[in-house]
């Protein structure tokens, strides 16, 4: 099976929606939200994903991905699962970076695999993980420059890049 991971960076600046504010004012765009419907069809899932530890006394938050699921459901997309970080930000933590734990756990549950799979994320640090567990990167830009996203990256690391989520499906 193939999947594929959005950051949910990607998803609120493809709508130009502010990544401070509360979940409860974001408003996805329709571009947004057809391609969103787009990444998902009968052979490959996808998945929303929040890397960034937010975790406060044992308990994980949704970091969000509950109101973009609504959002993605009511326009007539699908989600197939949501992947967040329930770490404390001093924890150690082995979700995201060079160990991509959350990756993992995905394959293993929903039996994917991973060299078939896209990860699009709108940093850098997206694509550590993505290469790290055979993951395809892309990385989408949403209005800001190369230089703004990757700096200075690592030359070994190639991988697509796009404008917006809406430009990353087609």
């Amino acid at each position: 099976m193939k999947a594929v991971f959005v950051h949910r960076n990607c998803v609120l600046r493809d709508s130009h929606i502010d990544l401070k504010s509360a979940p409860d004012t974001w408003h996805l765009m329709p571009a947004t939200l057809e391609a969103i419907r787009l990444l998902a069809n009968e052979d490959t899932l996808l998945f929303l994903f929040d890397p960034v530890p937010h975790g406060r006394d044992g308990e994980a938050s949704d970091h969000g991905l509950e109101t973009l699921v609504e959002q993605v459901q009511a326009a007539g997309g699908r989600v197939d699962g949501l992947i967040s970080c329930g770490h404390g930000s001093g924890e150690l933590c082995r979700c995201w970076g060079e160990s991509p734990t959350s990756l993992w756990v995905a394959a293993s549950r929903f039996d994917l695999r991973l060299e078939e799979c896209y990860l699009l994320g709108d940093a850098e640090q997206d694509v550590v993980p993505a290469h790290a567990a055979g993951v395809r990167p892309f990385v989408v830009l949403c209005a800001r420059s190369i230089g703004e996203v990757l700096g200075d990256s690592p030359a070994y690391m190639h991988f697509p890049i796009a404008a917006y989520v809406t430009t990353a499906v087609h």
